[in-house]
This record gives structure tokens, sequence and C-alpha cells, in this order.
């Protein structure tokens, strides 16, 4: 095969490989389709008093905002938004003073794992410091072809709000909105070590020699005085080329590795 030929061979496979590498890594993440808020979307948890949002819930309700055949890896993560708090960051007691700091998190069922508190099953509570945009994640401890039940709960009693007793639940003036739901991963824990980059050998010239042969013939003596010289490079063609393409199946290869493994 010629240089030239070899070389754009080597990079094409480079380029292919990287290609792969970041097309395997942003399949990693799949957003599941968010389909609500529908009637009964909004509720409380089983205090009576705490807000929460129904996605897919059939246990005593009728919500099912996500399919219930919806394959789930690694992890549950919702983001979303919530409104008609102001500022306001915790509950407070009958004379108004703060008492537990609102939070959120994940609840349901999937994968044989139950949780329906914060802290339970790999589902941590993220504080809640007003209106605004928050995201909540469960590790799972199982992967699952089927979500049973999914919900965001919280701890921020609707009963400070305005509610009362017996009327729909979205009178008490607070909201939650659906921003995204994603499951799995796209990158690894660490981040990637940076691929070495190969670099061409220098071009050099050996120092000059000067060589003196003297023959002798009878009465007759001659001397011949030449200088001569190297070049240092490849034997046979440019091996800059080839530098360049090795390095890129370096890098490709690197990339190709940076994905995350499951814990």
């Amino acid at each position: 095969m010629k240089m030239k030929n070899m070389i754009a061979t080597m990079t094409a496979v480079a380029l292919s490989a990287f290609s792969f590498a970041a097309m395997t890594a942003s399949a990693a993440v799949t957003e599941i389709a968010y389909n609500g808020p529908s009637e009964g979307a909004l509720a409380v948890q089983d205090d009576g008093v705490s807000l929460r949002l129904n996605i897919f819930n059939e246990w005593g309700n009728n919500v099912k905002d996500i399919e219930k055949m919806t394959a789930v890896t690694d992890n549950v993560t919702i983001t979303f938004t919530i409104s008609g708090l102001g500022e306001n960051n915790t509950n407070k007691d009958e004379a108004g003073n703060p008492t537990t700091p609102y939070q959120a998190f994940v609840c349901g069922s999937i994968g044989g794992a139950q949780s329906f508190n914060p802290g339970e099953v790999g589902n941590e509570a993220v504080a809640i410091n007003g209106d605004g945009q928050y995201t909540i994640v469960w590790d799972l401890p199982n992967d699952s072809d089927q979500i049973n039940c999914l919900l965001i709960g919280t701890n921020i009693n609707i009963y400070q709000y305005g509610y009362e007793k017996d009327q729909p639940y979205d009178t008490c003036g607070l909201n939650i909105t659906v921003d995204s739901i994603k499951t799995g991963v796209a990158d690894e824990t660490e981040p990637p070590t940076e691929a070495p980059t190969t670099e061409a050998p220098a071009t050099t010239t050996a120092p000059a020699t000067t060589t003196t042969t003297t023959s002798t013939t009878g009465a007759s003596t001659t001397t011949t005085t030449g200088t001569t010289g190297t070049t240092g490079n490849a034997a046979t063609g440019d091996s800059t080329g080839i530098a360049v393409a090795l390095a890129g199946l370096t890098v490709a290869g690197a990339v190709a590795l940076v994905s995350r493994k499951r814990k």
C-alpha cells in the first residue's frame, strides 16, 4: 500500500472510532416522554398535608402521564419547576416560626424498589428555596423494564398557602410543572484523562565530516579530501502523516473508553 493511501486509511479509521464513541455516549441518557399533567396529578402525600405531583400512579389514583412499560437504567432524574412559594423555604409552626426546611425527592416503585420518603433507597432530597427549577434523582438498585409508580414528593404544607380541606388541591396556590424526566448516565463519574499526543520525529542533519585518503604509488603521492553529511528522517518517506493518524487513533480510543460503567 502506498504511504499516502495508508495515512488516509488510518485517519478514516480514527475518525470513525471517534464518531462511534461520541454517538454511544450521547445515547446513554434517555428522555422519558411526559404527557401531563392530567386531572388529579397534583395531590398530597399520605400525611394529608404535604404537596406532591403524581406522574404515574394507579394505586388509588388514575394518573398515567408516562407509559408504564418504560425501561429505566441506573436512575430516574426529574427536573421540575415549582411556583407559588415566593421566597418561602420552610414550614412554620402556629406562631409563624420556621420549622422544617422545604425539600423535594423522587417517590415510587421501580424494579422491586419502593421509596416514599427521602433517603430510603437512593432517593436523596434536594432543598427547595422558593420558586424556581430543581432536579431530583433516584439512584435505582436495579434496572427495570417498567415503572409501577412515580411521583414528585415534598414536605411542603399546603394548608399554609390558603388550602381548605375537601377542596381541589390546585386551589392551594402552589404548582409543580415537570420539565423533563430522564434515565441513564452519560459520562464517567471521574473526568476522562487527556489522551497523549504523538508527535512526528524531528528532521535533523548530522554534522559534516571530512575524510582524507592518501595513496602512494612510487614517487608520487595523491591526497583526496571530501565532505559528507546525513539527514535523519524516515528512510522511505515522510513520517509526519503516520504520526498524525496514530494520534487520531489514540484520541479516538480514549474517547471510546469514556462510557460510565454501572456501579
